[in-house]
């Protein structure tokens, strides 16, 4: 029950879970951070404001919420640690300042019974890597990524020149054509190799060359048969005795 006194435990755990839902949202006197593109900025301001109302119900029928304050400004300060790079981030700190500080003092002063709860800070040492430093944290102000795209009536898309976009077209259509082929000749081979209509192939051809082969010992044999028989002695004596005559 809401009067009911957490335990340490218990308000740990608050901190440490995950909101089924998420009230006060339309709230104008907490939405000042949506004025940044920041979502890490945002959702701790979210987080926060559950947290802080829920705690504040809670405070408002047991006087003893000096354990929750000091588990809630620890849970806040961790979350300031992590956001400006232990004070090192100089945007973040101006950000955070401007937006999670005030909601602090605006959620306090909104309260049942206000300023239940002092903020009490960290004093941070400063040292932290540089090299972990976000090189935008020396910006003056946020990145907004809204304003950068289409949102933006006034963003004007880069144009490819039409040389680009045709070599490219071209390109794809040589490639698609090499591929087709590719798949033509592959498949050729495929169906020659290890389909019937390869072994038909392979016993026409074989059939065709026997033929050949055939006639051409048939060529050959006649022509040896005419050779010895113009070469034979018969031969000879006709040609003697026309020549006879000729006499």
């Amino acid at each position: 029950m809401a009067g009911d006194k957490l335990s340490k435990v218990q308000i740990y755990d608050i901190f440490h879970t995950v909101p089924s839902t998420f009230t006060d949202t339309e709230y104008s006197a907490y939405t000042d951070v949506l004025e940044a593109n920041d979502p890490v900025l945002r959702n701790i301001s979210l987080y926060f404001i559950q947290h802080f109302n829920n705690l504040n119900v809670r405070c408002a029928v047991n006087d003893d919420c000096d354990l929750p304050c000091e588990i809630m400004n620890k849970w806040l300060n961790e979350k300031e640690a992590i956001y400006t790079s232990n004070g090192e981030c100089t945007l973040n700190v101006k950000l955070w300042e401007k937006y999670i500080e005030k909601l602090w003092k605006t959620l306090g002063e909104s309260s049942s019974e206000p300023n239940w709860c002092s903020r009490s800070r960290y004093t941070h040492n400063k040292k932290y890597p540089k090299n972990w430093i976000p090189h935008t944290c020396s910006n003056d102000e946020t990145i907004d990524v809204s304003l950068s795209c289409n949102n933006n009536p006034y963003y004007k898309p880069e144009k490819v020149p039409a040389e680009s976009v045709s070599s490219s077209s071209g390109s794809n259509i040589s490639e698609f054509y090499g591929y087709v082929l590719f798949v033509v000749l592959l498949s050729s081979i495929f169906l020659y190799k290890f389909s019937p209509l390869g072994t038909w192939l392979d016993n026409k051809t074989g059939k065709k060359n026997r033929i050949r082969e055939n006639i051409n010992v048939e060529a050959m044999e006649e022509l040896t048969r005419s050779s010895e028989y113009t070469s034979s002695p018969s031969s000879s004596k006709f040609n003697v005795i026309y020549h006879s005559l000729d006499n």
